[in-house]
C-alpha cells in the first residue's frame, strides 16, 4: 500500500473530495479541470493521477474482507484529517456493495446507494425488472441444468472490466456469485448518460471492443459519437429513462448493449457509476461538477461537441515488464510510475485519439497502440 504523498501547496480544509475507484485518474482530472481539490484511493497510483490530486493512496482491491478492512482504515485516516471530506464513488464496488454500505454509515458518500447496486448486479432482480419494463435482454440462468442449449457466457455478478467473462462449456459449474448469459453475435456498444433519479440525458453512444492480448473479454477501448439509426438511438434513450426512473439512478452512468446483425438490440448491463467512456465527452466543462450536481437534483443537459469523435484504448502488457523512465506522449494517460512491475496481461496505460471521422479516429488509435506496443516489445495486436 502507498500512503498519501506529501501534500503540495496550501490546502483549504473544506470542499475537498476523496475519490475511491479502481482507477481515479479520469475523475480527478475532471475535478482538476474545474479547480476542485481531490484525494484519490485507487489500485494504480499512476504518475498523472498524482499530478491532479493532493494525495493518492493505492490499495490492492475492494472485493474481499481484507481489502474492505484496509480501505475502511484508510478512509478513516482521511476523514480524521479532513472533517468535511466527501467520498465520490467510482468503479470497484459492484462486486462488494456491502463495503459501500459500510462507507455510507461512516462518511458522506456521493454515489448510487449500495441497495441500488445490489438490484442492478443481481441478474434475478435486474433482468426481471427489465422484463416488467418490456426491455430486451439476453437469456440468462443462475443455475446449470440439462435444459440449457446454445452458446452462453459465464459472468461474475458485479464483475467489472470484462476480465471475469469466459465461454461456458457443458462441464462448467456456477458458483453463488456467477451466472450464465446467452452469447449474442453482434457489435458491442455503450451509452454514456447522466441522471438525477428522474431525468436522464444521454451524452453519447460509443462502440466498444474487447482485448486480443488476453484472449478474453477484457475491456480494450471505445470510440464516441458512433453512427446509429435514429430508431435505435431513441429505443436505447427511452430504455435509459425508464431504468433511471425505476432504480432512481443518479450521476454519470453507463448502459452496455449489443446490436445483432438483424438490428435487434439487447441490454447487457447498467453501470451505476462513472464509466471509462465519460471522459470521451469531457470537452466543454467539467463532468465531475455535473456529476456532483446531479446528486443535488441540479441536473442540466450538458453542452456537447458532436462535430467529431474521440477514442481511448487500453494497452495490455504482452509480457511482464518493469516500467522505465519514459517521456510519455501527450496522448497517453494512466501512466504508471517508473519502476513499477506489470505482469503479462495487466493494463499498462490508456491511449487516446480524436478527429472528425470515427473510422479515422479508430485508425489513429490503432496506430498509436501499435507504436507503444512495439516500444515495449509486445507482439500481439490489441483490437
Amino acid at each position: 500500500m502507498t500512503r498519501p504523498s506529501r501534500l503540495r501547496g496550501s490546502m483549504p480544509q473544506n470542499n475537498q473530495y476523496l475519490i475511491i475507484s479502481q482507477s481515479g485518474r479520469a475523475l480527478a482530472a475532471s475535478a482538476n479541470h474545474a479547480g476542485i481539490d481531490t484525494h484519490v484511493i485507487d489500485l494504480f497510483a499512476d504518475e498523472d493521477t498524482a499530478e491532479f490530486t493532493l494525495s493518492n493512496t493505492s490499495v490492492t482491491g475492494f472485493s474481499d474482507g481484507n481489502d474492505s478492512k484496509e480501505l475502511i482504515n484508510i478512509v478513516a485516516e482521511y476523514t480524521n484529517n479532513y472533517a468535511d471530506l466527501s467520498v465520490v464513488i467510482g468503479s470497484g464496488f459492484e462486486q462488494n456493495p456491502e463495503l459501500l454500505a459500510l462507507l455510507e454509515h461512516r462518511v458522506t458518500v456521493i454515489g448510487n446507494h449500495a441497495s441500488i447496486i445490489r438490484q442492478l448486479k443481481k441478474p434475478g432482480i435486474f433482468f426481471k425488472n427489465l422484463e416488467q419494463l418490456a426491455l430486451p435482454y439476453p437469456e440468462y440462468f443462475t443455475c446449470v441444468d440439462d435444459s440449457i442449449k446454445g452458446d452462453f457466457l459465464i459472468k461474475t455478478m458485479g464483475g467489472a472490466g470484462g476480465g471475469h467473462i469466459r465461454h461456458y462449456k457443458n462441464d462448467s459449474s456456477l458458483t453463488s456469485t456467477s451466472f450464465l448469459q446467452a452469447f449474442l453475435r453482434g457489435k458491442n456498444y455503450s451509452a454514456t448518460f447522466i441522471a438525477d433519479g428522474t431525468v436522464a440525458h444521454v451524452l453519447g453512444f460509443n462502440e466498444t471492443w474487447v482485448c486480443k492480448e488476453n484472449s478474453d473479454f477484457s475491456f480494450a477501448g471505445a470510440v464516441s459519437n458512433v453512427s446509429l439509426s435514429n430508431e435505435l438511438r431513441q429505443q436505447v434513450t427511452d430504455a435509459i429513462r425508464r431504468i433511471v426512473a425505476l432504480f432512481k439512478l443518479k450521476g454519470l452512468c453507463g448502459l452496455d448493449f449489443i446490436v445483432e446483425e438483424s438490428g435487434k438490440y439487447s441490454i447487457l448491463e447498467v453501470n451505476p457509476r462513472p464509466t471509462a467512456t465519460f471522459e470521451l465527452y469531457e470537452t466543454q466543462g467539467s463532468l465531475f461538477v455535473q456529476h456532483l450536481a446531479a446528486f443535488q437534483g441540479k441536473i442540466t443537459e450538458p453542452e456537447l461537441d458532436q462535430t467529431g469523435s474521440r477514442a481511448l484504448g487500453l494497452l495490455y502488457a504482452g509480457k511482464s515488464i518493469t516500467i522505465p523512465r519514459l517521456d510519455w506522449p501527450e496522448w497517453v494517460t494512466d501512466r504508471p510510475q517508473a519502476g513499477k512491475q506489470i505482469a503479462i496481461g495487466e493494463p499498462v496505460c490508456t491511449v487516446h485519439a480524436e478527429g472528425l471521422a470515427v473510422e479515422d479516429v479508430k485508425q489513429q488509435l490503432k496506430t498509436r497502440l501499435a507504436d507503444l506496443r512495439e516500444s515495449f516489445g509486445f507482439t500481439v495486436e490489441a483490437a
